[in-house]
């Protein structure tokens, strides 16, 4: 629920949890399990406080976390995970209190979990996941520093991050996380050299984060993650050249950072930091090429940027509408919001919304060029064949109607095409047989389409999507023999 944008219902569920795990813990004392998974719900309610900006509240969670987790490791020393549990309630609290302007108390905090992990580490050199955890205490400690004017302490906590991971790296090369957390210790030292006026050592941190972030993407393409980060790091790269005034440099970066920022934001539209690297590689993009003269790339990056402020609002508009709390404008905005919806795969919305509008002003079908009544077809099927993002889900009366509609609109579609083959202009014909033979290919169709899907059809639905093919090929038959 926390991950679908629904806190509050996350919140119920939890607290739920963290009742039933008090009565266990209460009435057992002396289990040491129940101790540990009450103390595990404290911290999961301080995760989700802080994310939704209740810092007092979370911080009270994850304190209540802590006094259990020390009771815990104090009885039981030689119990690892306990120290573990307790060095991880150390770090929450540390990064909330850096994330509200109290940083000495948030060092205070930050030291005890390093304190507690570099024990850990020692005492179980084979254990990469101490390694790891101390390496992220130095790392969040570096941060603070960093954040707090204090550059060369900041560097130092860096370094020692950066020596313990590029050990995990080297001796686990096929470990994604390892390579990941190397790079970005390697990213955090640039971005300090690069603020404390050293651009050549900062270009030369970020050479060595590009390079581990670049096989990183290449090998992992179905990581919006990876793509961002990279992005990332070649719009800091551009940053230096900007500076410099090597503005040819810095667009070539930049131009390679947007397509990288889009790819990940195409797989999750919503990300908010997916969103910010975005517009600041579109607004330091424009900065490189007004630097060059080049007003066409200047243009092309605002309209970029309009874009994204366009689709920032429509994502806005489409949460609170599919949540109840709004209505659509018109059909100029239900057929921007079907789009939208389209595009971010909740295709159940964008079949309602297409489908509202051509209720609302049927002539809409008749511009073939948009595709409307196309489009909602697809979004239909789509839906129908379980492949959207919609929350909640089609149930099976909700897919069995979609596929109805979705079955109207291409009869529809269809019925129009043979009309003005029948009595139209020679020239559509042409037109007309190329998107029938798109239809034949479209992959949003397959799940009415295709063999092995539409025997998964109720019967009914199978003969009747049987015999729309069946016309289509009919109809393309026609067109051939009339060349």
């Amino acid at each position: 629920l926390s991950a679908t944008d629904k806190p509050d219902e996350a919140l119920q569920a939890l607290e739920s949890a963290l009742a039933i795990r008090r009565k266990l813990a209460d009435a057992n004392p002396s289990v040491t399990q129940f101790q540990s998974n009450l103390a595990e719900s404290h911290n999961n309610i301080g995760v989700l406080l802080s994310a939704t900006d209740k810092p007092a509240e979370a911080l009270r969670a994850y304190e209540s976390a802590r006094t259990i987790f020390q009771k815990l490791a104090d009885a039981n020393p030689s119990v690892t995970q306990f120290q573990s549990d307790l060095a991880r309630s150390h770090n929450n609290i540390g990064l909330l209190l850096r994330e509200t302007g109290k940083p000495a108390e948030a060092l205070q905090a930050l030291e005890s979990a390093l304190a507690i992990q570099r024990k850990l580490a020692d005492a179980n050199p084979s254990v990469t996941q101490f390694q790891s955890d101390l390496a992220e205490s130095h790392n969040n400690i570096g941060v603070l520093l960093s954040n707090t004017d204090k550059p060369d302490e900041a560097l130092q906590a860096y370094e020692t991050a950066l020596a313990i991971r590029r050990k995990l790296a080297a001796a686990n090369p096929s470990v994604t996380q390892f390579q990941s957390d190397l790079a970005r210790s390697h990213n955090n030292i640039g971005l300090l050299l690069s603020e404390t006026g050293k651009p050549a050592e900062a270009l030369r941190a970020y050479e060595s984060t590009l390079a581990i972030q670049r096989k990183l993407a290449r090998e992992h393409p179905e990581s919006p993650d990876f793509a961002s980060e990279l992005g990332g790091t070649l719009n800091n790269i551009a940053i230096i050249d900007l500076d410099a005034k090597r503005f040819g440099a810095a667009r070539d970066r930049l131009r390679e950072a947007i397509t990288q920022q889009k790819q990940a934001l195409a797989a999750n539209p919503r990300h908010p930091q997916y969103r910010q690297f975005l517009t600041n590689h579109l607004r330091n993009m424009i900065q490189a090429a007004r630097g060059l003269g080049d007003s066409e790339s200047v243009a092309e990056a605002e309209r970029e940027l309009a874009r994204l402020r366009e689709t920032q609002a429509l994502d806005a508009r489409l949460s609170a509408i599919v949540k109840g709390d709004q209505q659509p404008k018109g059909n100029a905005e239900r057929l921007a919001l079907a789009q939208r919806a389209y595009d971010k795969a909740w295709h159940a919305t964008a079949a309602r919304l297409w489908g509202e509008a051509l209720a609302t002003d049927p002539k809409l079908a008749d511009d073939r060029r948009a595709g409307h009544r196309y489009n909602a077809a697809c979004a239909a099927a789509l839906a129908a064949a379980g492949n959207g993002k919609d929350d909640p889900a089609p149930n099976d009366a909700a897919k069995t109607k979609l596929r109805a509609q979705a079955l109207a609109w291409l009869n529809a579609e269809l019925a129009v095409r043979t009309k003005l083959v029948a009595s139209g202009p020679p020239q559509a014909k042409e037109f007309i047989a190329q998107t029938l033979r798109h239809w034949q290919e479209d992959a949003d169709l397959a799940g009415i389409r295709d063999e092995k899907e539409s025997a998964k059809l109720p019967d009914a639905q199978r003969a009747a999507f049987k015999k729309l093919w069946k016309d289509v090929d009919a109809l393309l038959t026609t067109l051939q023999a009339g060349k």
